[in-house]
């Protein structure tokens, strides 16, 4: 509770709210690689498998987000004279430095969609399509856009560059300061304070978002990514084999209602 008289900000989804640099909508048809094996499973399940984010291809990609996060919270703040933002970077220092933190921040399973704006590219053959042997299926802009608003799925365009990178922390952190959110108990004693509660808010939306960040090593892929979050107890999961393990995953249907399909 705040002081007598001090406007209270309500909790937030940390859904109702995203940095305008991701606000982006495709202009251009996206592609989803596939091999033949998949393909016949999209046809026959009417859906693409959303894989659960723990369990993508590279295992780093979660952890690039963190790290290009403590690069922003260590060095902005020597650029800062205002205490109530340095206290506010070493509190979210210390709870992206937690591997434990962060399962807890992450919260409920997440599951993404991989799309690319390019329909013929060697490194996603290589990637999806076995022995040469797969497909690229093409969605329209406003198909995939309405298939995402649909099953409340959210479509995000992955970002490379530093300069998009940067500006992406920075309203990321502009969010945080004015939008707090609950304080899991398990994290220890809920912050009383500002910049305890915004650094609670920076990494629950890091955790979240973060997923569109990847390594400019990977720009040629212009990768879009539809995700969702999922209460395990009500979303029906399933497993699937890949080469070295099982993998959970759930279906981005491509289907309206019942009987239409895309």
């Amino acid at each position: 509770m705040g002081k007598p008289g001090e406007q209270q900000l309500p909790e937030a989804n940390p859904f109702e709210v995203m940095p305008e640099v991701l606000c982006s909508i495709p202009e251009k048809s996206l592609c989803h690689y596939t091999s033949a094996t998949g393909l016949i499973g999209i046809l026959e399940s009417k859906q693409l498998y959303a894989t659960d984010v723990r369990f993508l291809n590279d295992s780093q990609e979660l952890l690039y987000a963190v790290d290009l996060a403590k690069q922003y919270l260590t060095n902005q703040p020597l650029q800062s004279k205002d205490d109530e933002r340095k206290a506010f970077a070493d509190f979210a220092l210390k709870l992206l430095d937690t591997k434990d933190n962060l399962v807890v921040i992450l919260g409920t399973p997440t599951f993404v969609a991989s799309f690319s704006e390019e329909n013929d590219l060697l490194s996603q053959w290589r990637g999806y399509c076995p022995n040469g042997n797969g497909f690229a299926i093409s969605f329209s802009p406003d198909c995939i856009m309405e298939l995402a608003k649909a099953h409340r799925w959210q479509l995000l365009k992955c970002l490379y560059s530093k300069r998009e990178q940067d500006e992406f922390l920075t309203q990321l952190e502009q969010i945080a300061m004015t939008t707090p959110i609950p304080f899991p108990k398990e994290l220890g004693p809920n912050p009383s304070d500002k910049p305890g509660l915004s650094a609670l808010s920076f990494t629950v939306f890091l955790t979240k978002y973060g997923l569109a960040l990847k390594h400019p090593t990977f720009e040629e892929e212009s990768e879009w990514r539809a995700f969702r979050r999922v209460n395990p107890t009500a979303t029906a999961i399933s497993i699937r084999e890949s080469k070295s393990s099982l993998i959970p995953y759930i279906g981005f249907p491509l289907t309206l209602n019942e009987h239409e399909i895309v």
